[in-house]
């Protein structure tokens, strides 16, 4: 896969494919409207980033999008449609990222794999944030 890769159904941003070892710049590979953000950063030379506090802010959202990051290992990704239709399957290794938006996954961790995942909350419990398919 190129990086970042992005996985699309119908027009819908399913999820963006990173490899950390092969950017060279620092961006924003997220779209500015999608609820969950992810920056690269590729530093040469020292830099000194300016200080500063976030604001509390409140924002609605209506989905979970999920960041899984691979330490060791490989991980196999079965990516599903929002209305169930499999998609591909993405396949991590290490260093090797995947940030979902939309849709559903199957996750494969094969032995001795580490990976970390991040994701919103707060947290409301397994029946209130996610279900289950065949």
């Amino acid at each position: 896969m190129t990086n970042p890769a992005k996985v699309f159904h119908k027009n819908e941003l399913i999820g963006i494919f990173l490899d950390m070892d092969s950017f060279e710049e620092s961006s924003f590979p997220t779209p500015e409207e999608e609820s969950f953000q992810v920056g690269l950063w590729s530093i040469v030379d020292r830099k000194v980033y300016e200080k500063h506090i976030h604001k509390t802010l409140t924002r609605t959202i209506s989905n979970t999008a999920e960041f899984i990051f691979v330490l060791e290992g490989e991980l196999k990704i079965h990516l599903y449609s929002s209305d169930n239709n499999f998609l591909k399957t993405v396949v991590l290794g290490p260093n090797n990222a995947f940030l979902q938006f939309q849709g559903g996954h199957e996750i494969v961790a094969e032995s001795k794999t580490k990976f970390f995942e991040i994701k919103q909350g707060p947290y409301l419990g397994r029946d209130a944030d996610k279900f289950t398919v065949k």
